[in-house]
C-alpha cells in the first residue's frame, strides 16, 4: 500500500500503485517517490518526473487519465539509413508538422464508450474497428485510434534506438531472449464464458521503463473483430493523417 494515497482519484491511484510504484523501484527512486506522495504532487507530475517526461497522463474531456508515451518529431533517416531528411509522416497532421504525438501505454480498455489506457487491466478486445475508432473520438478534441503511420513510426523508432519491448510471447518467457522468464499471470473471462485474454507476467528494466508497456495480452483470433486497440493524442486539436 503507497503512503498517503487516499489523496488521489481511483484511476489515478491505480497508475501511481501499478507504474509509478513499479517504475520507481527498477529506477531506484522509490524514496523520491514516496515523497512526492506525502507532499501530494499531483499524479501527472509525479509520472513525468519519475519517468523524465517520457510519459505523462493525458486527461478526456470527461477528466479521466490514460497514460501515454511522448514521442518526439524524427526524421526518416533517424530511422531508415539513406531515407532522406523528410519527417515521419506520423507527425504531419491536417494543420502541420507536429512536434510530439502521444501514444497510449497499454492497450486501452474500454469504460462508458470511452478508451483508457491504463496498467494492470485485461484489454478491450472482440471490437470492431469502427466501435475503436469511435471508443477513441469520443474522448474529446485531439484524440484518435492509432493510425498506421503511428503504428510504423513507433516500431522503427523503437529498433532504432535499440529498445524494442521484450515480453511474455512464448511460454512464459521472450522468443528472442528465452533467459527472461516472469511470473505467471491470469486468464480472464468475458461474461459469456469466453476467454478475453491470457496476460502472462511482465517484466521492466530501466532501459525500457519509460516504454510502450510489453505487449502481454494474447487473445484469440478472430478474425471479423480487432484484437486489441490503443489511442492516440495531438495537442492543439490537429487532426491524425
Amino acid at each position: 500500500m503507497l503512503p498517503d494515497h487516499t489523496f488521489y482519484p481511483p484511476m489515478e491511484l491505480l497508475i501511481l500503485e501499478s507504474f509509478a510504484d513499479r517504475c520507481a523501484k527498477i529506477t531506484g527512486q522509490t524514496k523520491f517517490f514516496y515523497t512526492l506522495l506525502q507532499d501530494k504532487v499531483p499524479a501527472k507530475i509525479i509520472v513525468e518526473k519519475l519517468t523524465g517526461r517520457t510519459n505523462t497522463l493525458v486527461y478526456d474531456d470527461a477528466g479521466l487519465p490514460s497514460l501515454m508515451v511522448r514521442i518526439p518529431c524524427f526524421d526518416l533517416e533517424q530511422v531508415i539509413p539513406h531515407a532522406g531528411n523528410a519527417v515521419h509522416p506520423m507527425f504531419q497532421t491536417s494543420r502541420g508538422q507536429v512536434q510530439y504525438v502521444w501514444l497510449s501505454k497499454y492497450q486501452n480498455i474500454t469504460k462508458k464508450g470511452r478508451a483508457y489506457s491504463l496498467p494492470d487491466q485485461c484489454p478491450r478486445n472482440f471490437i470492431s474497428y469502427d466501435e475503436a475508432l469511435e471508443c477513441c473520438q469520443a474522448k474529446g478534441p485531439g484524440w484518435h485510434l492509432m493510425t498506421n503511420y503511428e503504428w510504423a513510426g513507433i516500431a522503427l523508432w523503437s529498433r532504432a534506438r535499440g529498445i524494442v519491448p521484450r515480453g511474455n510471447n512464448s511460454n512464459g518467457s521472450d522468443c528472442g531472449h528465452p533467459e527472461d522468464a516472469c511470473a505467471p499471470g491470469d486468464l480472464y473471462f468475458r461474461n459469456h464464458g469466453e476467454p478475453a485474454a491470457l496476460r502472462g507476467g511482465h517484466w521492466y528494466h530501466e532501459k525500457s521503463a519509460g516504454m510502450f508497456w510489453l505487449n502481454l495480452a494474447h487473445t484469440p483470433s478472430y478474425t471479423a473483430r480487432r484484437i486489441g486497440f490503443r489511442c492516440a493524442w495531438i495537442p492543439d486539436e490537429d487532426i491524425a493523417i
